[in-house]
């Protein structure tokens, strides 16, 4: 009895088996998309616990000039890492033969981040006029 012969490819007309590059930027810009996100949040946890423990008729200058220094670092640190995330998310982006999904959520969240933080420094001035 006849066997069917089915045809074969030579092992070097196979097409190469590539493997998509790690996206390790896109990786790294959506961390920092998440640790911004951690420090605007713990700004607001400082500050209500800050004055939920608080004593009306101890507020004093000294106190008020630390809660306002503590927060004002944590922001400024916020921001810093949102920039980084921006920035590392548009070179994830502007990348080759990687995936950019990772990059695109990262920048994303980077840039809804830093316009969060610019929001509330806006009315945090606004409201102190």
């Amino acid at each position: 009895m006849n066997e069917p012969s089915y045809p074969t490819t030579p092992p070097d007309m196979l097409p190469p088996l590539d493997k998509p590059k790690t996206p390790i930027l896109g990786i790294i810009s959506l961390i920092c998309a998440i640790l911004s996100g951690i420090l605007f949040c713990l700004i607001f946890v400082v500050a209500g616990v800050f004055v939920g423990q608080a004593n009306p008729n101890q507020l004093d200058y000294q106190t008020l000039s630390n809660l306002g220094i503590g927060v004002l670092v944590l922001m400024c640190g916020s921001v810093v890492v949102a920039l980084a995330g921006v920035g590392l998310g548009i070179a994830a982006v502007l990348q080759k033969d990687t995936s950019k999904v990772f990059g695109i959520i990262g920048l994303v969240l980077s840039a809804i981040m830093l316009l969060a933080e610019c929001g509330i420094f806006a009315f945090s001035m606004l409201s102190a006029s």
